[in-house]
């Protein structure tokens, strides 16, 4: 019986993944040889069906340090009291990571995990390499976007953003250097929330105004919000990291109706500008004008 148990399955599983702050710090372990540990993978697969794993890098020798998970130099930056978090979700049955069969029978009747069929998420032939290789690129693509999607927007609404629009102070911005310390976290969905943190970061306004805000969505050149995969276990786990209000792309509220944890606001957004007013409205405590996701 336990070796039948401890068999592998054909399976996904799938449960809330870590979330983080992007306006705060991240730990970044380093052997001596400088590998950084990896703690969670995740992908996307069709209809930005994501999964991530779990992963310790073992080392004999660690040191670790605090460094900014968005780091700007080369222009001024300023403090939120409040904090955006990304969210993610974390999987077993990944290529290198089989999900054995006591795993399985126990996430099946686990209302906080899913549980799906390796070939809804990837391809049956996906080695361990290419499924990080993949998580690694389109996380890549997705700070990439998010970067100068911020940069441009700050740049078009300089003026109401409280910043001077200046030729200077225009260059300065067209040449600050942006770098996303989260090596840990792959795939795209973390976009949107990596495009808000870094307009958060060169605006002197307090934009979140102390709240707790989470949320999730790929972040496009044009600045459109796109569909992401497992958003019900995103919601569950902003809400076990204290997140009061989400972010959730239009695209996503079929699966967001009759799935928002108690305590948890929903907030549709189609593009980073009316995610940026999301935030700026939840901050200041005036919502009644947001728009929530409703059944069609």
């Amino acid at each position: 019986m336990l070796l039948l148990s401890l068999q592998p399955t054909a399976l996904v599983i799938e449960l809330p993944g870590p979330t983080a702050d992007v306006l705060g710090t991240v730990e970044v372990s380093a052997s001596a040889s400088g590998a950084k540990s990896v703690s969670e993978k995740e992908s996307k697969k069709e209809s930005a069906k994501e999964s991530a794993k779990d992963s310790a890098t073992k080392t004999a020798t660690k040191t670790a340090t605090k460094i900014d998970i968005i780091s700007i130099s080369g222009i001024r930056t300023y403090k939120q009291k409040g904090q955006l978090r990304l969210v993610t979700v974390s999987s077993t049955g990944v290529p290198g990571y089989p999900a054995p069969a006591a795993a399985a029978l126990w996430a099946w009747f686990d209302p906080r995990m899913a549980v799906m069929p390796q070939e809804v998420v990837y391809s049956v032939d996906t080695t361990p390499q290419d499924f990080k290789k993949e998580g690694d690129e389109e996380m890549t693509t997705a700070q990439d976007t998010a970067s100068k999607v911020a940069v441009e927007y700050v740049k078009n609404h300089a003026q109401e953003l409280g910043l001077s629009d200046s030729a200077s102070s225009i260059s300065a911005l067209s040449s600050a250097k942006i770098q996303l310390h989260i090596d840990d976290i792959g795939g795209p969905s973390a976009g949107m929330m990596y495009t808000l943190g870094i307009i958060a970061k060169l605006t002197p306004a307090d934009e979140t105004g102390g709240q707790k805000i989470a949320g999730t969505g790929t972040i496009e050149k044009d600045g459109t919000v796109g569909r992401i995969g497992g958003i019900q276990l995103k919601m569950l786990g902003a809400q076990r990291d204290g997140a009061r209000y989400f972010l959730a792309p239009e695209g996503n509220c079929d699966e967001v109706v009759g799935h928002i944890p108690p305590g948890l606001e929903v907030y549709s957004v189609k593009t980073i500008d009316d995610a940026y007013a999301a935030v700026k409205a939840i901050g200041s405590g005036q919502v009644s004008g947001l728009t929530r996701c409703a059944v069609k």
